[in-house]
């Protein structure tokens, strides 16, 4: 655990906690006091908690949000097409298409090493993308299937007919099937509804057989084909931005949520009377902490007494003591 103080009233609390049951914890509390003066010098003061109200209450009352590792596509995301397009490579781009135009069909490939999670049990996995210009035909759906192979690889190309996945190859051999090599039954292709809108944040429905599917028989490698259902030509298409993508937030990501056991949230639980025991000892972090804020941690307090019988004298003070004026 490291404490981080600072004299500019800025208390910032972190908790990295790793354990046999879950991959990583990162539990980060900010309460941040900001003073302005105007020309009358009439000052005002405001407070800040970082994270948002749900993640900050659910760190306060010793139950984090479900632990979730995220991952990027590693070194590998690329649009393939057929027609014309069947040699050359876009590896390179900054945005892909999924779906038809007037004359050719797209496809997505990406793939990311969730490696890390080796031995975990899945319980939820979000594929989030933000969407360059997009018109998807009326009625269109698409689907997410397996491609059968790891070894494919991105390449450099911008539309360019270089080395790397195209329509025909994987790595300069050819795919058994043209358009890439994918699997129709494990595990069970995800159907979607392709999102409408430029430069809207888009979640896939929930893919958790594939990441768990990846985690257990394919040593962590997770390759992922989209492709849209109707493929006839029109316009009938989606874009997405990619790994290339130059803003980070744009590019596609993985969330991927595993379980968290009970002795966990124990020791998270402690890690928070700790922490917020500490910060008593610091009188300026305490002279500024909210009345809401002091509410939700005595909350926390009783609850973690109801578990923690040995200790509830020694907290039951501390409760007596907050609930006061001292504060």
């Amino acid at each position: 655990m490291r404490i981080l103080a600072s004299s500019s009233k800025t208390t910032t609390l972190a908790a990295h906690l790793l354990a046999a049951d879950l991959v990583s914890i990162s539990i980060d509390y900010t309460e941040a006091t900001t003073t302005t003066t105007s020309s009358t010098s009439t000052s005002t003061t405001s407070t800040t908690l970082a994270g948002g109200p749900a993640r900050r209450a659910a760190w306060i009352h010793g139950r984090p949000l479900p632990p979730a590792a995220t991952f990027t596509p590693t070194g590998k995301d690329a649009q393939i097409a057929n027609a014309g397009y069947v040699t050359y490579n876009f590896g390179a781009e900054t945005a892909s298409t999924i779906g038809t135009d007037a004359t050719y069909v797209f496809r997505m490939l990406l793939a990311f090493d969730i490696s890390s999670l080796t031995g975990k049990t899945v319980t939820g996995c979000r594929l989030t993308i933000q969407t360059g210009s997009s018109n998807p035909g009326t009625g269109t759906t698409g689907t997410i299937y397996r491609i059968t192979r790891s070894d494919w690889v991105e390449g450099a190309g911008t539309g360019t007919p270089v080395a790397g996945a195209t329509w025909n190859d994987y790595d300069g051999s050819t795919w058994t099937t043209p358009g890439s090599d994918y699997d129709g039954s494990t595990p069970t292709p995800v159907s979607f509804t392709p999102p409408v809108g430029a430069a809207v944040f888009y979640e896939f429905p929930d893919i958790s057989a594939f990441c768990q599917d990846a985690i257990t028989s394919r040593s962590g490698s997770l390759d992922l084909l989209i492709r849209q259902d109707t493929e006839t030509l029109g316009a009938h298409a989606f874009n997405m931005r990619t790994k290339e993508s130059a803003t980070t937030s744009t590019k596609p990501k993985l969330v991927v949520t595993i379980p968290i056991a009970n002795k966990d949230m124990d020791m998270i639980a402690r890690i928070s009377i700790v922490i917020f025991l500490l910060g008593m000892a610091a009188p300026v972090w305490a002279k500024n902490i909210s009345a809401a804020t002091r509410a939700q941690v005595i909350l926390a307090l009783k609850e973690y007494c109801a578990r923690s019988a040995p200790t509830s004298g020694m907290i039951g003070g501390l409760i007596r003591h907050m609930s006061g004026n001292a504060w």
